[in-house]
């Protein structure tokens, strides 16, 4: 079985660019909208790292979304790879509290560091 992969974002282009760059290596890629998605939704997936695609803005929704999802009976194990820009990631920390399994990575960044911190979590995981 292949790892299930759910990706998070606004944008349908930088979701693509995400499909693009972990499909080819046998991730199964799952794509979603912020704001259209249930928690529902994703513990019927189970997917085995989920990433925040784009976090640029965040507002206190997402970030609120985000806490609800690590706070989740099945789906807090799951772990999160952040993608955000450099001057927003102090505030992110601040905000997320506990950061056992989540990992951030800023932009910009290459596909192999992204592909590097997949495998990683993915790993650490398994």
């Amino acid at each position: 079985m292949s790892n299930r992969i759910a990706i998070f974002n606004h944008s349908p282009n930088l979701l693509l660019l995400y499909e693009a760059i972990l499909q080819p290596r046998g991730y199964e890629v799952f794509p979603f909208h912020e704001d259209q998605t249930k928690v529902e939704e994703i513990e019927e997936l189970q997917p085995q790292l989920i990433i925040f695609g784009n976090l640029l803005g965040i507002g206190a929704d997402e970030l609120q979304w985000l806490h609800n999802l690590r706070k989740h009976p099945t789906l807090k194990i799951i772990p999160v790879l952040i993608s955000t820009t450099a001057n927003e990631y102090q505030w992110l920390v601040d905000g997320l509290g506990d950061l056992s399994n989540v990992q951030v990575i800023t932009k910009p960044f290459d596909q192999q560091a992204l592909l590097a911190c997949v495998t990683e979590l993915l790993e650490r995981t398994a």
